[in-house]
C-alpha cells in the first residue's frame, strides 16, 4: 500500500529508543521501508491512530527503560509495570492493526549485573512467555506468527527473526538458539505452542 507513491510502514517497533532505533536500521539495512517507533505508552497511541487496521505485517516489542525504585519493593513493582503489564496493554492496541499471517517478536528484559535485577528480569520474562501463550491462544497459528528472543540478540539477529515471516522455516532444532536458557521441556513446550503448525 503506498500515499502518493510512498510505501506505508509495515512494521511497527515499541521500546527503549535506543534499541528500537538499532532494529530499525537493521531492518532497513536489509531492504525493509522504515519502519513506525513509539518509545512510550502516548507515543504508541498516536502511531497507532494513524495506521489502517490490518496493515501491519510485523510488531516488534523490545523492552521499555525502566524506572529505578527507591527501594526492592518499588523497583520491583515498577519491573512488573514497565516489563509486564505495559507489553499487554500495548499488544491490546497493537493486535487490530496487525495483517493475516502478520509476526510478534517479543524481546526479553535486558539481564542486569547483580541478582536483583537478574530476578526482577527473570519474573518479567515470565510474563512475556505468558503473553506469547495468550496470543496463541487467541490467534491461530496461520493468523498471528509469534517469536520471543532472548535480549541478547543483536538488532541484526532481531530484524532477521522478523523478516523470516512467511519464508520457510528452519528446522525445529534451530529454534534452540532463540532462547537457549530454556530447559528442554520449557523449550519443546514453547516451539510446539508458538510456532505455526506443521
Amino acid at each position: 500500500m503506498t500515499v502518493r507513491g510512498v510505501p506505508l510502514p509495515k512494521t511497527l517497533i515499541t521500546g527503549a529508543p535506543a534499541r528500537a532505533s538499532e532494529v530499525a536500521a537493521a531492518l532497513q539495512q536489509a531492504g525493509a521501508t522504515p519502519p513506525l517507533q513509539a518509545d512510550s505508552a502516548t507515543a504508541l497511541v498516536d502511531v497507532c491512530a494513524s495506521v489502517p487496521p490490518g496493515s501491519l505485517d510485523c510488531y516488534i516489542q523490545l523492552p521499555y527503560d525502566h524506572r529505578a525504585g527507591a527501594t526492592a519493593v518499588a523497583d520491583a513493582a515498577a519491573m512488573v509495570a514497565d516489563g509486564g503489564l505495559a507489553r499487554y496493554d500495548a499488544v491490546t492496541t497493537v493486535v487490530p492493526l496487525l495483517s493475516d499471517g502478520a509476526t510478534v517478536v517479543l524481546v526479553m528484559e535486558e539481564r542486569g549485573d547483580d541478582q536483583r535485577r537478574l530476578d526482577l528480569a527473570g519474573a518479567a520474562d515470565d510474563l512475556t512467555r505468558l503473553l506469547a501463550r495468550a496470543l496463541r491462544d487467541d490467534h491461530p497459528a496461520a493468523a498471528l506468527k509469534i517469536a520471543v528472543v532472548e535480549d541478547r540478540q543483536s538488532p541484526s539477529d532481531i530484524a532477521t527473526i522478523a523478516r523470516l515471516r512467511g519464508k520457510p522455516r528452519p528446522a525445529a532444532s534451530s529454534y534452540v538458539d532463540v532462547e537457549p536458557g530454556l530447559g528442554f521441556a520449557d523449550w519443546r513446550c514453547q516451539v510446539l505452542s508458538l510456532l505455526e503448525a506443521t
